[in-house]
């Protein structure tokens, strides 16, 4: 699964470890653009292009990003629980990337909490009809938060 995994979401990836049933949500999708975010904040060269060395915390965190899960969860907990990374541990352009990551993702974990709960509020029932409501409405939900954190972050860099 080399190469195709880091941009899943953790619970798909889980279940496809584990062989579980499961469907795929509008939450594992904004977790896979999170992921692919990812991954580019930290394999972004362009300050490094000019020779200049890579800061091996930066190399360290490049191989937890494309590894197993358990070490690519560790790489965004440690993107995401630090109140600031230093630009020369980690890079200037992730550096940058870091507060919005870092709301985005906890954005996120909201949301999949969310619906996990109606998930377990809709055991037992017939749900044939709700989930095809609940889909646009946890991707639409996803997809406006993704804004108005874009536009906070667009404004915030604009007045810098």
């Amino acid at each position: 699964m080399q190469g195709t995994y880091e941009f899943m979401s953790d619970d798909l990836l889980l279940a496809t470890e584990l062989g579980d049933p499961y469907l795929q949500s509008p939450v594992d999708d904004l977790f896979s653009l999170y992921y692919t975010m990812q991954w580019a904040a930290v394999f972004h060269n362009r300050e490094f292009a000019d020779g200049k060395d890579i800061p091996p915390r930066l190399c360290a965190l490049r191989k937890e990003v494309s590894g197993s899960r358990p070490l690519r969860n560790s790489a965004t907990h440690g993107i995401t629980q630090s109140a600031k990374l230093d630009w020369r541990k980690y890079g200037q352009f992730l550096v940058d990337c870091h507060p919005f990551m870092r709301d985005w993702y906890s954005l996120l974990l909201s949301l999949r909490n969310n619906w996990i709960e109606s998930q377990f509020q809709l055991e037992g029932q017939d749900s044939a009809g709700v989930y095809p409501s609940l889909f646009p409405i946890f991707a639409v939900q996803g997809v406006a938060q993704l804004a108005e954190l874009v536009e906070k972050y667009t404004i915030q860099s604009r007045t810098l």
